[in-house]
């Protein structure tokens, strides 16, 4: 209410943290009637569904005839800023002891074999090397099933008028091992 016209940008840590800015947003601005013009209330995170997340490119509110002006308020993470803090030859060394870790790469930093075969793969490292080992431990389907599940978009949604709804509905699905079997659970349901 106290900005000039325009659209307005908040960075926050994570995705609890927006949805609960997003909601106390609206809220206020429920609260305050015709006192403000339009508000659009768009949240942002790598988790939330492509088409939630193209809200952003969308125009904001126009203003009411000769109301207030309409904004925009998108409540997003920052991921550009948390990228531009770390120096890059300490995040290329960091990526580089990953890879020898894997078993990507020799203490020459050279390719292996086993480098080789996870390169082919469209997928983070970590996960490239699990996909390509878990024929040595007969999980190869349940494997790329989960590799699946976690480069897709987070399928559980917890919007704030139906949390508990929500939770309730995911403990269905829980394994006592943890996540990852959890998303295995989801799949095959």
């Amino acid at each position: 209410m106290c900005e000039p016209a325009g659209d307005i940008l908040v960075f926050l840590t994570g995705e609890w943290e927006i949805e609960d800015a997003c909601w106390n947003i609206n809220k206020k601005i429920n609260n305050l009637g015709d006192n403000v013009g339009p508000v659009q209330v768009v949240p942002l995170y790598s988790t939330l569904p492509l088409a939630m997340q193209l809200k952003v490119f969308e125009p904001g509110p126009a203003s009411l005839r000769g109301g207030p002006p309409g904004r925009k308020i998108v409540v997003s993470t920052n991921i550009a800023e948390t990228s531009l803090t770390i120096d890059a030859p300490e995040s290329l060394m960091r990526a580089l002891e990953v890879l020898n870790y894997l078993g990507a790469l020799d203490d020459e930093s050279n390719l292996t074999t086993l480098g080789d075969i996870m390169s082919e793969f469209p997928l983070d490292p970590q996960m490239s090397k699990m996909l390509v080992i878990s024929s040595k431990h007969n999980c190869s389907n349940e494997t790329a099933t989960i590799a699946a599940m976690l480069s897709a978009p987070n399928c559980f949604l917890r919007p704030r008028e139906a949390q508990k709804a929500a939770d309730e509905a995911k403990t269905r699905f829980g394994h006592i091992d943890g996540d990852h079997l959890t998303l295995l659970n989801v799949y095959h349901a």
